[in-house]
């Protein structure tokens, strides 16, 4: 049996700016205002998804998106079993 599916890494947005003044170090979410899932007619190579989407997280505030917001374009992986 031999099967093709096609998937993606998922992906998240962060900010590198300390926005929530919180002492962290590391990347901070960003907030997600709607949906960043473009239509394949509007996808490329450098634009597969909304970065219209997201915005820098009021100060002294966290972002609210998810870990994950999406999955990038996918890649084919092929299996085989006998």
């Amino acid at each position: 049996m031999l099967s093709t599916i096609f998937t993606g890494p998922v992906y998240g947005v962060t900010t590198q700016q300390n926005s929530c003044e919180c002492g962290s170090t590391g990347p901070q979410r960003a907030d997600i205002l709607r949906d960043p899932t473009l239509e394949k007619s509007q996808r490329t190579v450098e634009r597969w998804f909304d970065t219209d989407a997201f915005a820098q997280p009021e100060r002294f505030t966290f972002g609210n998106a998810s870990r994950s917001v999406g999955r990038a374009p996918a890649w084919p992986i092929s299996t085989s079993a006998s």
